[in-house]
């Protein structure tokens, strides 16, 4: 009987002890199947390695140790989860008769207790310190490990900078708070831009490691292998994701900055569960596990916390330990992965070898802050300080080996060096690229040996060209004040020049604008204007409180001579009143007024004051232009497209044909009409009540009859009116749902006067065209932007149709697709035909993609930035046109400057790859700032752009892409 008892007990102990605990395969692998989205409604089973865990230490060992705090910087943690009761550190000097007040610090809102309102601080906490019991999951770390939860992010933090604050400073007073109140461990599983990267916060860093406190951060989800914040700031310990099979997942980051790995993937942790009305916090929603107080997320800032634990675990066993010997500890240890493609410095973590280890000789190349390579002259030579350091002053021999690509020639690749007990040992490596058409990021691979040490590492640098070892063209700014043009603040440059825009989406030459005043304080708009292979400052005035928003070159009368239209506002708390001047090369009124002004006194739309009333996507323009005739004048008027009702002239008096006058977007048309002696534009609605009668009139003449039930829809501007076509086409379809037929109609002076059929009945070549996006098209000979014609529609988020509509309704159709569920399209680039072969450039989350017309796909990393909780940023992508291999190719520049270094490269297809070749990979000079690439008429080729200071001169400097 006694024996039976015992069995039952020692039964119910297993049963209940930690029930989610035999899904925690980071702590445990015993091949537990995890499931992958694969489709909408479909998943894949994947079993997991049973040789892949952190292989957790003993916890009798563990608890020998003394009491250890995490400082965990986040979104603060759940100060009441019955998973983390006796693990949240108080602060003892505190008084208040709040205790919450004293469990942590709340920095955004120091009058309120820590609490996580949005659950990534509260599962950062359970891997590290969920409790040993009977209820939920086993965190990594014993009783003796404590939880500072420190909140500086919340529902409220959307972007990098929060009550005129950026966020880095608030990680900075964080991290300072952590080290004064004897944190001996600070995980942040966050990451972000250089745009944020401020001196407080790289000051507070270097104070914590001086303090022996070790920084532990996330390498950050966006499956690339180029630096992120803080993970790529010197002495941080940067952690990269393992999944349950032994491999790095597709969405953790990896390469040279990532020192070691940890399990990220399908990992479960505690989530916040408490209700405390007075701070305004409840349950979070499992949305996954389905189980309240608890959930599974997928990311390194999973990874990151189990290294904190284990750190965490090592300290508290020998509180006098190094940080130093904490590395040699992890990395000497961590057991080297399967994976071929991706990699990290060292591999997964060990936690029972690295407690037992005792630290011995670690010799390991520092990348952080020094990955990037300028090559010096045009010959292509270069140097570089490789810096290694010797974690715990060893004094013996090194042999060095360096193996770079068969792109490099270097001056030597094996050296021999004494460490002489150095902590930190400097390498000098000398060479020569092969060519400026080689990828700009170049593998090395680097063995180091002695007595007592050998591993290899491997790491993917980045080149780049210095301003001296490249042609490029130069303009002196000629009475043009640098002040105004450019701006340095801190430790970056700003370009304050703004660009005119070509009406059609098209420039010949590039041109700016840019405010000043002079002496007599008036208030001046400068134009820069490209004439005679120089920049020409042109000036214009401007009433004292009005604002220029943009300038438009184009053919705006229809004379074959380029003019500009100079967009301005003044804004008031009550409205906002838009100029809109026409004007020739001298700047002189095309019109006989002085200018066109639109207040929206009818209140069809209100703009608020100091936004746009034309919609501009970087330097394109989504509208199209009506032409009109003003006092016996052609000129063309804008078609915009804002939230608006429809203007009660364009309504009907009929009941059942009345439209409610509810906001939404629609395109209107701005029409002349004289007030008290000025020139005022009114909107109207293009596709308006009277303008669908005349349709159905007019179909009715070619035996097409619309019925009553069916809807009108204007899908895109098919023809853009010019000299040889004076009419603004566009491109409508009539039916219910997907089922419809297709017009082509015309306006001409805001009356609409033709109409073509252009499909009946189901058009299957058609149908997907409703709803879908429509894009500017390249023609071919990569120099002229057509009319839209072009229509993308996603069929599923992986999965699209790319389609072209020629002038002789023919329609082309190609594929795109990512073939990954989990690598969504994000968007449109640009298209071209090109060699007989369609050229398409789509962005998703994690790549670049090129189709062609032999559905073959090249693939790029974005370096995108999504780390920081609830915010992504992104590089700028834009089109260029380059000449590599000696034939012309079509490329996307890419800007990274906000994300991290101070390069700027553009990226184009190869022997049948996209890369970023060597001689379009520029650094910029210390007295720059970067600009969007231009195109100049007398090149066949895209240029990069720098806008620069040299004395007291105001400089352009232009790079071609060739």
């Amino acid at each position: 009987m006694k024996s039976i008892v015992l069995i039952l007990s020692t039964f119910c102990s297993f049963a209940f002890a930690n029930p989610l605990y035999s899904e925690q395969w980071a702590l445990e692998n015993t091949g537990q199947i995890l499931t992958k989205k694969t489709g909408e409604y479909s998943f894949s089973e994947i079993p997991g390695d049973s040789k892949t865990d952190i292989n957790m230490a003993d916890v009798n060992l563990l608890k020998q140790g003394k009491e250890t705090i995490v400082a965990i910087i986040d979104t603060g943690v759940d100060l009441n989860h019955p998973d983390l009761q006796g693990r949240i550190w108080k602060d003892k000097n505190c008084k208040n008769d709040n205790e919450y007040l004293c469990m942590g610090k709340n920095f955004l809102s120091p009058t309120q207790a820590a609490f996580d309102d949005k659950g990534h601080g509260t599962h950062v906490a359970g891997i590290i310190a969920a409790n040993d019991n009977n209820i939920g999951i086993k965190g990594v770390t014993t009783s003796n490990v404590k939880i500072m939860a420190l909140k500086v992010l919340s529902k409220k933090t959307q972007d990098y900078v929060y009550n005129r604050k950026y966020m880095s400073d608030y990680f900075a007073d964080a991290i300072n708070f952590a080290v004064k109140k004897g944190a001996d461990v600070i995980n942040m599983s966050v990451g972000f831009p250089a745009l944020v990267l401020t001196p407080k916060f790289k000051q507070a860093v270097k104070g914590a490691l001086m303090n022996e406190v070790p920084i532990v951060v996330a390498a950050g989800n966006n499956n690339k292998n180029i630096p992120v914040f803080p993970c790529s700031l010197k002495g941080v310990i940067c952690v990269g994701a393992i999944d349950q099979t032994g491999t790095i997942p597709e969405f953790s980051n990896y390469g040279h900055m990532i020192d070691i790995l940890a399990p990220g993937n399908g990992i479960i942790s505690t989530y916040p569960i408490s209700d405390i009305s007075n701070e305004t916090v409840g349950p979070i929603e499992s949305r996954i596990l389905r189980k309240a107080g608890y959930e599974i997320k997928k990311g390194t800032s999973q990874a990151a916390p189990f290294i904190s634990g284990i750190i965490a675990s090592i300290k508290s066993l020998n509180k006098n330990i190094s940080i130093p010997e904490i590395k040699s500890k992890l990395y000497n240890t961590a057991k080297p992965i399967k994976d071929d493609m991706k990699y990290g410095l060292n591999g997964l973590v060990d936690m029972k070898a690295a407690l037992a280890y005792k630290p011995t000789a670690l010799y390991y190349p520092v990348f952080k802050e020094n990955s990037q390579i300028i090559v010096k002259n045009k010959e292509l030579q270069f140097s570089y300080e490789l810096n290694l350091e010797n974690s715990l002053g060893s004094d013996e021999e090194l042999v060095i080996s360096l193996d770079f690509s068969k792109d490099i020639q270097l001056d030597k690749s094996i050296y021999k060096i004494k460490t002489n007990g150095r902590n930190q040992i400097k390498l000098d490596i000398a060479g020569q690229l092969v060519s400026k058409e080689v990828d700009s990021i170049i593998p090395l691979n680097i063995k180091i040996e002695s007595e007592s040490f050998t591993k290899n590492y491997k790491a993917d640098l980045s080149f780049s060209m210095g301003i001296n070892s490249v042609v490029s063209e130069e303009y002196d700014l000629k009475d043009v004040n640098p002040r105004f043009t450019f701006l340095n603040r801190g430790a970056r440059n700003y370009s304050r020049l703004k660009y005119v825009s070509g009406y059609k989406n098209k420039l010949d030459d590039p041109e700016y604008f840019y405010p000043s005043t002079n002496r007599a304080k008036e208030n001046l708009i400068n134009l820069l204007a490209y004439e005679n292979k120089q920049f020409v400052k042109k000036t214009l005035r401007l009433a004292k409180n009005e604002v220029m928003i943009n300038v438009i070159k184009g053919d705006f009368n229809l004379d074959n001579v380029n003019d500009y239209l100079f967009l301005s506002y003044i804004g008031t708390k009550d409205k906002s009143e838009f100029t809109l001047r026409y004007l020739d090369q001298n700047l002189k009124s095309i019109l006989d007024v002085e200018a066109l002004y639109f207040n929206d006194d009818s209140r069809v739309f209100e703009i608020p004051s100091g936004s746009n009333l034309i919609n501009f996507d970087r330097r394109k323009i989504n509208f199209s232009w009506m032409p009109s005739v003003l006092n016996n004048k052609r000129i063309l008027l804008p078609v915009i497209q804002q939230k608006g009702i429809v203007p009660r002239e364009d309504n009907s008096d009929n009941f059942i044909d009345f439209i409610q006058p509810r906001l939404s977007q629609k395109l209107y048309q701005l029409v002349t009409e004289v007030v008290d002696d000025r020139t005022m534009l009114k909107p109207r609605i293009l596709l308006s009540q009277k303008n669908k009668n005349t349709i159905i009139q007019k179909l009715m003449d070619h035996n097409v009859y619309v019925q009553p039930w069916e809807s009108f829809r204007l899908e895109t501007v098919y023809k853009q009116p010019s000299t040889t076509h004076e009419r603004l086409s566009y491109l409508i379809s009539i039916g219910e749902s997907n089922i419809r037929k297709w017009f082509k109609i015309e306006y001409e002076n805001h009356k609409l006067v033709s109409i073509k059929i252009i499909a009946n009945d189901n058009a299957q070549d058609l149908e997907f065209l409703s709803m879908s996006n429509s894009y500017v098209y390249m023609d071919h000979d990569l120099n002229e932007l057509k009319d839209n014609v072009l229509f993308f529609s996603l069929v599923n988020r992986y999965n699209g149709q790319l389609a072209f509509l020629s002038e002789d309704n023919g329609v082309l159709l190609q594929d795109i697709t990512t073939g990954n569920y989990s690598d969504p399209l994000f968007g449109f680039i640009t298209t071209t035909h090109l060699r007989g072969i369609q050229h398409s450039y789509f962005e998703s989350r994690y790549w670049v993609h090129l189709f062609t017309g032999k559905n073959e796909s090249l693939i790029y990393p974005v370096n995108r930035e999504s780390s920081f909780p609830g915010k992504e940023f992104s590089e700028t992508l834009e089109v260029a046109l380059g000449k590599i291999n000696g034939r012309n190719e079509i490329g996307v520049f890419v800007n990274s400057v906000l994300l991290y270094g101070n390069q700027l490269h553009a990226v184009f297809p190869s022997h049948n790859k996209l890369i970023r070749p060597l001689g379009f990979t520029l650094t910029i000079p210390e007295n720059c700032s970067y600009m969007l690439p231009e195109k100049f008429s007398h090149h066949e080729v895209s240029s990069l752009a720098l806008n620069c200071i040299e004395g007291k001169k105001a400089v352009l400097k232009y790079v071609p892409l060739r």
